[in-house]
């Protein structure tokens, strides 16, 4: 009988040999990116950002004028990733060349998302101009970035060499309400 215990206690023996395991400290904890923190400039996008061009999709001119604005194409248009999708207003500051008002006469400057139509607003002034309407969150997404533009009707053509300008663009994109 004692024989039988011996290889069992044996067995037991070799079952509770075991390492402990090894200590790691915790992570380093850091604040989400998404929430109230996040900058509300951060759904805008400037013209004198470093980083702005890695935003333009179309009709916005390569070189920075006067150190915060760029010359535009007839749709200009940007793309913005969204961090929510309520609670958003489209903001496009933008300048009418005197230049061009005299040549085409008034012009209508429609502002889109997406393909989507949000305004159109006829302008017979030059000048700094300001818009700014509520969005609506069905339009917008978070899931991939947000497509806006604003098209100008009549572009100034210039006489000496055909170039074509539209407006002078300063930001487009999203801000909270």
């Amino acid at each position: 009988m004692l024989l039988l215990f011996i290889p069992i206690l044996l067995l037991l023996s070799l079952c509770a040999c075991q390492r402990l395991p090894n200590s790691y400290p915790p992570p380093e904890q850091r604040h989400p990116i998404a929430g109230e923190d996040l900058a509300p400039a951060s759904m805008m996008v400037n013209m004198n950002d470093p980083a702005a061009k890695s935003y333009f999709v179309k009709d916005i001119g390569s070189t920075l004028e006067g150190a915060t604005w760029r010359w535009t194409g007839k749709r200009p248009t940007v793309k913005v990733l969204l961090v929510k999708t309520a609670g958003l207003k489209l903001v496009v500051d933008f300048t009418l060349w005197e230049g061009n008002l005299k040549q085409t006469g008034p012009v209508t400057v429609s502002f889109f998302i997406g393909d989507r139509l949000l305004q159109k607003i006829r302008y017979d002034h030059p000048g700094y101009q300001h818009f700014e309407t509520l969005v609506n969150p069905d339009w917008v997404q978070t899931a991939e970035e947000t497509i806006v533009s604003a098209e100008i009707d009549k572009l100034f053509v210039a006489p000496e060499d055909g170039v074509t300008l539209g407006f002078i663009l300063t930001k487009m994109g999203f801000e909270r309400i």
